[in-house]
């Protein structure tokens, strides 16, 4: 699941050629899965506490093998972007209950060795993603990514299906199954979402404008009421009580920062810049995102935009010029 996270990444130029759109709309085919993930990786964990960590595991794997499948054969865009959705929901359940799985089942000695094996895989999927895309993209289209991937997941649902134990995985699952937290799904999905946004802005929009004004008003409005609902309601989705422990929150907070750090070396829902250089014989002009933003006879030196998903350049020096992750045409 997470090599598959890599992989689209490299795909992202052909897709958007298979489908005759920009590079800043195609970005939402990774913005829709980072989104729906963030949103529902909670939700689902209290799910599977509820029903079965196994059964949210299987079920969670059929999604995201549906989920590759469809977008292999989605014949639209739109359609690309509600599989990436689909495959999503799947990849959440699937993150969800892997480590609480995995400390379930070891004993408390080895748990250490576990985590660390896990956390191992996780890594080598991550590294591994984009060097198994690259070299199918030099002789298959971008849809054999995603047929490739029924492979693992075929293996992983007969494998889980046979081999776990719903009660060694799910060792504290109460007998009287209690209700679902709906509100506190939605509240604490929506507050993700816009703070993921708000954080990583891919509209571009000044920080002081309106909308990242009352983008993070509603989430600290949504964030307040999630907190007030956790702490009222008789099944709450996150127990808040446990953070009382000061050396439990220190380790959440710690684990979450260094997680997101990571993560953003490799995913931020960023900007796309498009790069058009125009050349007459006497004058090399240089557009990004259609805006004129320097030319040779003023000279202007260099133009470097660099953004957290895309990097794009050009540099003019008399009679060299260059770009690089743009397009240059001679007029």
């Amino acid at each position: 699941m997470v090599a598959s996270m890599s992989m689209v990444f490299v795909g992202l130029s052909e897709i958007a050629d298979h489908f005759d759109v920009t590079l800043r709309s195609v970005s939402w085919v990774v913005i829709a899965q980072g989104l729906t993930i963030s949103a529902l990786m909670m939700p689902m964990g209290r799910l599977a506490d509820i029903i079965g960590r196994r059964k949210v595991h299987l079920i969670g794997l059929v999604l995201f093998g549906g989920g590759a499948v469809f977008t292999a054969l989605a014949p639209t865009f739109g359609l690309l972007i509600t599989a990436r959705v689909v495959t999503a929901i799947g990849n959440s359940m699937g993150q969800s209950v892997g480590t609480a799985m995995v400390i379930s089942v070891f004993p408390a000695r080895e748990r250490g060795k576990a985590i660390g094996s896990q956390t191992t895989a996780v890594a080598l999927g991550g590294a591994s993603g984009p060097i198994i895309a690259g070299l199918m993209l030099q002789w298959l289209p971008w849809q054999a990514m995603f047929w490739a991937l029924t492979i693992p997941i075929g293996i992983a649902f007969v494998a889980g299906y046979f081999i776990l134990d719903e009660n060694r995985v799910s060792p504290n699952r109460p007998q009287q199954r209690p209700s679902f937290d709906w509100l506190g799904a939605i509240l604490s999905g929506a507050t993700v979402i816009i703070a993921v946004i708000l954080i990583n802005n891919p509209f571009g929009v000044p920080v002081l404008s309106p909308l990242i004004l009352g983008g993070t008003v509603t989430a600290v409005m949504l964030f307040t009421v999630f907190v007030w609902w956790e702490i009222k309601t008789d099944s709450p989705m996150l127990e808040l009580r446990l953070f009382r422990n000061l050396i439990f929150t220190m380790a959440v907070a710690t684990s979450n920062t260094l997680t997101y750090l990571e993560a953003s070396e490799d995913f931020e829902l960023g900007r796309w810049y498009h790069v058009l250089g125009t050349y007459d014989g006497s004058e090399l002009k240089i557009y990004v995102d259609g805006r004129l933003e320097g030319s040779s006879r003023s000279r202007s030196g260099s133009i470097d935009y660099a953004d957290s998903t895309l990097v794009v350049g050009a540099y003019v020096d008399d009679n060299e010029f260059w770009a690089m992750n743009g397009k240059i045409h001679e007029a």
